[in-house]
């Protein structure tokens, strides 16, 4: 036994853990600090906009927290796939009614349905395939039976 752990983690593992953990942290704070926004981006059909701004600012900031630690990142790349999962049955409807969010001259924030730019939605939409396959493939690299893969002679 040298001392060193059983999977060194690589640069790759590194960077996309960063930007998720950051990423979700940030997204947290976000959701308290523009609640009324993120509540507005809330389909319509979705019950308790203001209950579900809380659980998901709750699930953002756990998963940024499971993703820096090295021994929960597993489950915090998986739950973070599973998230972004969600969210992308959101985007898929806000491309449906092509919804844009904006704000009035009181300052509420207000969904707009028809007046949205599908280009951009889709463009979310395929940004946030393109993270839910980095969060998978995080969490196959950090999955405990890579390290005992990792771990053995060659």
């Amino acid at each position: 036994m040298t001392g060193e752990p059983a999977h060194s983690q690589t640069r790759a593992e590194l960077i996309v853990t960063v930007v998720f953990a950051l990423w979700f942290g940030l997204l947290a704070i976000a959701h308290v600090v523009q609640a009324g926004r993120f509540e507005a981006m809330i389909p319509t059909w979705l019950p308790a906009p203001t209950f579900l701004n809380i659980v998901s600012t709750l699930g953002l900031a756990a998963i940024s927290v499971l993703l820096v630690r090295r021994r929960t990142r597993f489950v915090g790349a998986l739950a973070a796939a599973l998230m972004l999962l969600v969210l992308q049955i959101v985007h898929l409807d806000d491309i449906r009614t092509a919804v844009s969010i904006t704000q009035n001259d009181d300052g509420e924030w207000i969904r707009n349905e028809g007046e949205g730019s599908r280009p951009v939605l889709i463009g979310r939409t395929l940004f946030q395939l393109v993270s839910i396959g980095g969060a998978l493939w995080l969490a196959r690299n950090t999955h405990p039976a890579s390290f005992a893969r990792h771990a053995q002679p060659r």
